[in-house]
């Protein structure tokens, strides 16, 4: 009896899980998707949608003293760099391709479609900057790579944001994305969670 009364109460946590009947009948007919867990803990929760456009956002970057490079401020001026229209959060996964099971590095197309199948998804392109004002602790020699749709930057080569502390000051730069590049098994890739699972504020 007690064993059948455990199983009654796992259930019903289930069910309030997916937010009851409503979540149980997403989920049948596939409004819900499932995603795999990982061993993965969330790194770091930030906040996207803060500032109401690109130039206010550049200017909140001016005013920390953040050093752009040349290739960052680029992706930063691209017509298909956007903010959010409203405040959300996005808790972000901090891996290294070795994590994800490449021992010997990865192209980026292959290291996004291992993280993709473990239930992460790239990040909107507006974390690069954002992570950068909010994340001003960053150790020294540490730099971070987000995994988001590469954007054309300088020389017309497509690149993604980076975000590191160099010797002098924080930075926020880019780093090309070519299909023969092998990522170190070391880099840093900061995924996202699945949108379904954040919070709006």
């Amino acid at each position: 009896m007690k064993h059948n009364d455990l199983n009654f109460r796992q259930i019903e946590a289930v069910v309030d899980k997916l937010g009851g009947k409503k979540g149980i009948d997403d989920l049948l007919s596939g409004k819900t998707k499932v995603v795999k867990v990982t061993s993965f803990n969330v790194w770091k929760t930030i906040k996207i949608g803060i500032y109401k456009n690109v130039s206010v956002l550049r200017k909140a970057l001016k005013k920390t003293f953040i050093k752009i490079n040349e290739w960052g401020a680029k992706i930063l001026s691209d017509p298909t760099f956007t903010v959010s229209l409203k405040e959300e959060e996005i808790q972000l996964m901090n891996v290294s391709p070795s994590e994800l099971g490449f021992r010997n590095g990865a192209t980026y197309s292959n290291i996004i479609a291992k993280a993709k199948k473990l239930g992460f998804e790239l990040c909107p392109p507006e974390v690069g900057p954002q992570l950068r004002l909010q994340y001003l602790d960053q150790p020294k020699n540490e730099w971070l790579y987000i995994a988001m749709k590469p954007i054309v930057g300088s020389y017309g080569k497509l690149g993604i944001f980076g975000v590191g502390h160099g010797s002098e000051s924080l930075c926020l730069c880019d780093n090309i994305v070519s299909s023969n590049y092998i990522w170190y098994a070391r880099h840093r890739l900061i995924f996202c969670l699945p949108k379904h699972g954040r919070k709006n504020s």
